[in-house]
């Protein structure tokens, strides 16, 4: 089978505070290597199952080195246009994929959400599209919730009369979907995670661990407080925070001002995923506090090296983890202190959610296994 796989977007641009100082704006720094990116992952793993795979990203996120594909993969960096009136950190448009899609003849195309110009240019270009969806809510700013309220009124009602099946990578996310009117949509596949490198390591479990963003919708003073209620049952607690942002020297300013900062370090710098799995092996659990954007990958990383997780974000993770299984979901900063002092003071129940997570994840989410289950919604809808 002959695949394009659309993924215009694979590095993460911080918003500012202002959303129009988006417009012509670009990663700043770009990626120093394609290897570790999701979906070039993914792609190989299609590639090893024999097909030949084509993936298009926009080319404001080409890579100072990028990968070497082989014989079933081919990766394109197309030229990205009009960035100051379609913003690339959000969403780029790629003029010459239509041509592209066109001339090659592919047998199926995969796209990486509704809410992109061109996964409208490959619904016009003939073949059967899926949409792979991860979005499960509006935006929460006005302006960009304006513009995804009326490109689903206009542009996604053209959508469903054509060819586009969608993949919702979340339970959250096919509820959305059916809200919006979507009928035609898949089984449920959520985003994979490399069980081959992520995977458990005897490394001594020193601190909570919080990999996020410092950003405003990530919760930071909602965890400060958990800390905070949990000191005064295990006063030497450690908290590790990997992650830079907009919000970053604010909320070290907050660190000190709650007296919190020989409990707290917080690691800006970027890690590599082997540098990830180490860290990830070196926590005692992870712990997700943010209240906005779509479902958290870094709690799949920490399942994949047996690491049970706490949770106040439900929308994605409500099919991950399961309550007292491979982690907790919760509703405030006094039950996730509770669960963490629990786990704390239980290590052998610790260990058997850890265990259970990393079976969660092997099973559900490895590449391979992602790859297989996609190429099989492939070729059901392409025989009906």
């Amino acid at each position: 089978m002959r695949i394009a796989f659309i993924n215009p977007i694979i590095q993460t641009v911080d918003r500012p505070e202002k959303f129009w100082s988006l417009f012509g704006r670009k990663p700043s720094t770009p990626l120093a290597t394609d290897s570790e990116v999701n979906c070039v992952q993914l792609a190989l793993a299609m590639a090893a199952l024999g097909h030949d795979v084509s993936l298009f990203i926009s080319d404001c996120y080409t890579p100072t080195q990028r990968i070497a594909p082989g014989n079933n993969l081919k990766i394109c960096y197309l030229s990205t246009r009009a960035k100051f009136l379609f913003p690339p950190a959000y969403i780029p448009l790629l003029p010459s994929l239509l041509t592209e899609i066109k001339k090659q003849k592919f047998d199926c195309i995969q796209t990486s959400e509704l809410f992109q110009p061109s996964t409208l240019m490959c619904a016009l270009a003939g073949p059967p599209v899926f949409v792979w969806e991860e979005m499960d809510q509006y935006f929460a700013r006005r302006l960009p919730r304006m513009a995804q309220k009326l490109y689903q009124q206009t542009v996604e009602r053209m959508l469903r009369k054509k060819k586009v099946t969608v993949i919702p990578r979340s339970e959250a996310s096919r509820q959305f979907l059916e809200e919006r009117g979507w009928t035609k949509t898949g089984p449920v596949i959520p985003t994979p995670v490399n069980t081959d490198l992520f995977k458990p390591e005897a490394t001594p479990e020193e601190y909570l661990l919080v990999v996020s963003r410092l950003a405003e919708d990530r919760g930071l003073s909602f965890l400060l407080k958990v800390l905070l209620q949990i000191k005064t049952a295990k006063p030497d607690v450690r908290l590790v925070i990997v992650g830079n942002g907009p919000e970053a020297e604010h909320f070290q300013k907050e660190v000190k001002e709650k007296n919190l900062h020989t409990s707290v370090e917080i690691r800006t710098q970027f890690f590599s995923h082997e540098q990830m799995k180490q860290i990830y092996n070196g926590s005692i659990m992870t712990l997700i506090t943010t209240v906005g954007g779509i479902l958290p990958y870094t709690a799949l990383e920490s399942m994949a090296c047996g690491k049970p997780v706490i949770s106040c974000f439900k929308r994605g993770l409500k099919t991950v983890i399961e309550n007292d299984k491979t982690g907790y979901l919760v509703d405030s900063a006094e039950a996730m202190a509770e669960k963490i002092i629990c786990l704390l003071q239980n290590p052998q129940k610790r260990r058997q959610m850890g265990e259970q997570a990393r079976k969660f994840a092997v099973e559900h989410c490895g590449f391979q296994k992602i790859a297989g289950r996609l190429i099989e919604v492939y070729k059901d809808v392409k025989h009906v």
